[in-house]
């Protein structure tokens, strides 16, 4: 379960207790190496698992592929996607089409990227889907996938669409922007005991 921290109150920043910004953020030396920011506050997630880790690599590594390909950006956490003064998430994977990659800065991708992808988990799918993906889809990113590696499944969610477009690992993913294939999905190895 991820942890909110009250940025400023936890000594992140300084001893007050109002919100900080995404500036305030990037800035800080105090900021634990992977966090992210929402409503002003530092939210800690867990540290991911192996099977996290081969899906988010999995899809990336597909992404990537398109992106060299068509003069885009694929990148992997932690990269800074800041969607508001008080609102910056670090996508598991994001894509950026040739017409968003103006948006990339040094230290984050200043806008909505094209795509993000978020490999959830039991400790982190409440907060990817009720915390992060309203947010995504407001700020204005086109596509959130959702990848779940314990039900083997892609959820593609766009905005003013009322459900997702779900495939199980191994079929196309439906994507409206890129084509991925299966990304490789099927081919996960087995998952690593605990």
């Amino acid at each position: 379960m991820s942890s909110v921290i009250p940025a400023r109150s936890a000594g992140m920043l300084s001893p007050r207790s109002e919100p900080i910004t995404v500036a305030e953020w990037l800035e800080s030396p105090d900021s634990p190496e992977y966090s992210e920011l929402y409503q002003g506050m530092l939210v800690v997630p867990p540290p991911p698992d192996a099977d996290h880790q081969h899906v988010a690599m999995s899809v990336s590594s597909a992404l990537y592929l398109v992106s060299r390909d068509d003069g885009g950006v694929t990148m992997q956490a932690p990269t800074a996607v800041g969607l508001g003064p008080g609102d910056g998430f670090e996508p598991d994977v994001l894509y950026l089409s040739a017409n968003r990659i103006h948006l990339l800065r040094r230290r984050l991708v200043d806008g909505p990227p094209d795509i993000v992808v978020e490999v959830s988990s039991p400790s982190t799918r409440t907060y990817d889907l009720r915390t992060k993906l309203p947010v995504y889809l407001a700020g204005g990113v086109r596509e959130v996938w959702i990848a779940d590696p314990v039900a083997k499944t892609v959820s593609v969610y766009e905005p003013g669409l009322a459900e997702p477009r779900v495939a199980a690992f191994g079929e196309r993913i439906p994507s409206n922007i890129v084509e991925v294939g299966t990304a490789g999905l099927e081919r996960l190895p087995p998952s690593a005991p605990d």
